[in-house]
């Protein structure tokens, strides 16, 4: 069993696994190496390294684990060693892990466990752990802000299903780029006009993330962007970034 006694928030966190958890608070990326010297246990796919943080009951958590060569496998585990949540490839070809959206059931200690898959170990990695908003209300041009598609976000046949509705605060007259950016999901982007007319919109810009360029927007009033998923009902964490042209 590993302890980390000093933790943002205040109390040590002891987690019922082997080896002895690194810290890791939110907003922050750890780089590590996975070798025969780390913790195993067949509940977790073979070799791991642990590490551990302190949240907060409703806190929507996203955790990445990327790594360039290996096969990464990640675990979010509770104090007492339980998988509250696991993941092996982001997609089909991707072998990258995500946990994408995940809001923690209560006030205390947990644990993520940077692991592979199929007990394969000699590779680096890179960890990472954000705290998201459920929702996005506005964005003003040289923003970005992070935001999760969930099952609790409006839902519309013309959107793809869920999507957030997010108001553009900026000036008429001004021209901006809009971009929707995701490691786990597919996105989509619409551009609505202050009359809520479709006036842009994309899917695939750069591979599976959207992007609209070059958007003037001439009209009076409030403009408002779409943020969704190609994918019908699809759920996933997401960045959202304004620039100005």
């Amino acid at each position: 069993m590993g302890t980390i006694d000093s933790l943002t928030g205040g109390g040590s966190v002891s987690l019922s696994v082997d080896g002895n958890p690194e810290q890791i608070d939110y907003g922050a990326s750890v780089s590590g190496r996975l070798t025969t010297d780390s913790p195993s246990d067949r509940d977790y796919e073979g070799y791991y390294d642990p590490y551990a943080f302190r949240g907060s009951e409703g806190d929507i958590v996203h955790i990445t684990l990327r790594s360039g060569g290996g096969d990464p496998y990640l675990f979010l585990i509770d104090q007492d060693g339980n998988t509250l949540e696991s993941d092996d490839d982001v997609s089909f070809g991707n072998y990258n892990s995500a946990i994408s959206g995940f809001e923690l059931p209560a006030d205390g200690g947990y644990g993520i466990l940077a692991g592979s898959y199929a007990s394969g170990v000699g590779f680096g990695y890179e960890l990472g752990l954000s705290k998201v908003q459920a929702n996005i209300d506005s964005i003003a041009v040289g923003e970005t802000k992070t935001s999760t598609l969930d099952i609790d976000d409006p839902r519309s046949n013309q959107f793809n299903g869920y999507h957030e509705r997010v108001t553009l605060d900026a000036a008429s007259g001004t021209t901006v780029d809009i971009e929707m950016t995701s490691t786990v999901g597919d996105t989509y982007l619409y551009l609505l006009d202050p009359n809520d007319i479709v006036v842009a919109q994309n899917d695939d810009y750069d591979g599976l993330n959207s992007r609209i360029p070059n958007a003037t927007l001439s009209a009076s009033g409030d403009y408002t962007i779409i943020a969704t998923s190609f994918s019908p009902d699809a759920t996933f964490v997401y960045d959202l970034t304004v620039r100005a042209v």
